[in-house]
């Protein structure tokens, strides 16, 4: 279900063509909530304000060691396009890039393998539907990625990527449990501190000391297990944002999908519309 979303041609230092070398060229996350949609966040997908063209974009689909090509890395690994893109409408909305964080990405083929999906070996998230400003707070959730590694897990900055040294970054996936905190709890913590953030109804947090996202996490699933939350499946219950450095001594902070669920089920419908396809 999670995703490596390439841009050709920017970011990094090198190549950046995803066929060339996708480690260079990974920018975000996502997650696959149906076979050809992917939700991840507004940031990952725009430039000046305004979405990218879709063509830039490669979603990499059941990747692992993104130092290979998808032929390499696996036998269900794919490298898809993009057909259509939506960001939310009021991103940034409260005076930065901070506000309703998230979009939806509608994939130009489907993006399993029936043999992988048969064997349990690809599979989906659930979308989250609890809009609760408060949901979830002290559930622990876990988080994945091929975001910046130092002391185990995931901290940096993105001006010290070195192309030469695979190791300043994750180059193989990884998965890391968080705990959710409440948003009352969230906001008390930056207001606490020398920099004052807004954390709204649309933002879900976590603070796990020494753990947490950075830098190429972006837009990469917060979710639950399956039989865990009242839910059979597994539950996309945040997309990465942002946080004030990484590795856990401030929250990490995530759009709260259940508060997006009607929008994201609404651009799928839009999507289905044009397409006159079933997402």
């Amino acid at each position: 279900f999670l995703v490596t979303i390439a841009i050709s041609g920017i970011y990094r230092s090198g190549t950046t063509d995803p066929a060339a070398n996708w480690f260079h060229a990974h920018y975000c996350g996502g997650a696959l909530v149906s076979p050809r949609v992917v939700v991840t966040a507004a940031h990952c997908v725009e430039d000046g304000g305004t979405v990218r063209d879709k063509d830039v974009f490669h979603i990499g689909v059941h990747r692992h060691d993104l130092t290979k090509t998808p032929a390499e890395d696996n036998e269900c690994a794919r490298d898809i396009a993009v057909e259509e893109i939506y960001m939310h409408e009021s991103y940034g909305d409260r005076g930065s890039a901070t506000g309703h964080d998230i979009a939806v990405m509608i994939l130009a083929a489907d993006a399993v393998h029936e043999a992988c999906v048969a064997d349990g070996r690809t599979q989906l998230l659930a979308l989250d539907d609890d809009s609760a400003s408060d949901a979830h707070a002290g559930a622990t959730l876990t988080l994945a990625g091929w975001g910046k590694l130092r002391n185990g897990f995931l901290h940096g900055d993105p001006s010290l990527f070195n192309p030469t040294a695979p190791s300043d970054y994750a180059h193989l996936l990884n998965a890391v449990q968080l705990d959710a905190i409440s948003n009352t709890a969230c906001q008390a913590s930056f207001d606490s501190g020398s920099t004052s953030e807004t954390i709204a109804a649309d933002n879900i947090c976590t603070l796990t000391e020494g753990k947490g996202s950075c830098d190429r996490d972006s837009g990469g699933p917060l979710f639950s297990d399956a039989g865990t939350l009242g839910s059979a499946h597994r539950l996309l219950i945040g997309v990465v944002n942002w946080g004030l450095g990484c590795g856990g001594t401030t929250p990490g902070v995530y759009a709260r999908v259940g508060f997006f669920n009607a929008w994201i089920r609404g651009k799928v419908t839009t999507a289905e519309a044009m397409l006159g396809v079933v997402l």
